[in-house]
């Protein structure tokens, strides 16, 4: 079993490479290490033509005018278009917005207090305060943000908070996300 796992290009090499490294002993020296490279360009393509299918088939999901939801296999909602969730605000297109407002003018003081509860390494109030930032963002359809904030809340519940930066990062890029379409959708004249 390796110890350690890396994914890396070499400049004199095109392509994608996995390296793992074996600790290995020897004699009379001590230790030393085996390493296996092993060319992963076809399966790192093929990440990354899956990735561009999924943002393109998420822009045609959110700028559609008609309502489509993507349900899993459990026929539970996995996401839906703003014409999806306005029936939760009485298909009142300025309370939305209003809510929305709201939501994000104080996201920042709630993403400080999940950043705060980190530092202090309290998993069991960032179970807490994931679960409810969790709530707020899937009642406003920001199902991306809800996800993200859903591993946050399992951090929290598994007292892993080392693991927990990457998915800061991406909340906040997905809340920068989220208020520049709130930007747009608000300068666009409202239709009846």
């Amino acid at each position: 079993m390796p110890t350690r796992e890396d994914f890396s290009q070499f400049p004199s090499l095109s392509g994608w490479y996995e390296v793992s490294e074996y600790p290995i002993e020897l004699e009379p020296s001590g230790k030393g290490c085996v390493y296996i490279v092993r060319d992963i360009s076809d399966r790192r393509l093929a990440e990354m033509e899956l990735l561009r299918q999924k943002q393109y088939f998420e822009a045609v999901v959110y700028n559609s005018p008609v309502a489509i939801v993507i349900l899993d296999r459990e026929n539970k909602i996995v996401s839906c278009n703003l014409e999806e969730v306005l029936p939760r605000f009485v298909d009142d297109r300025a309370f939305y917005y209003e809510m929305l407002s709201e939501f994000l003018q104080n996201s920042q003081n709630r993403l400080d207090e999940i950043k705060n509860t980190i530092e202090h390494r309290d998993g069991k109030q960032l179970n807490f305060l994931a679960h409810r930032f969790k709530g707020m963002a899937a009642n406003l359809g920001a199902e991306k943000i809800a996800r993200i904030a859903q591993r946050l809340e399992d951090c929290g519940k598994q007292n892993q908070l080392e693991a927990c930066q990457l998915a800061i990062n991406e909340l906040e890029m997905e809340m920068r996300r989220l208020e520049v379409w709130f930007r747009g959708m608000k300068s666009e004249p409202s239709t009846p």
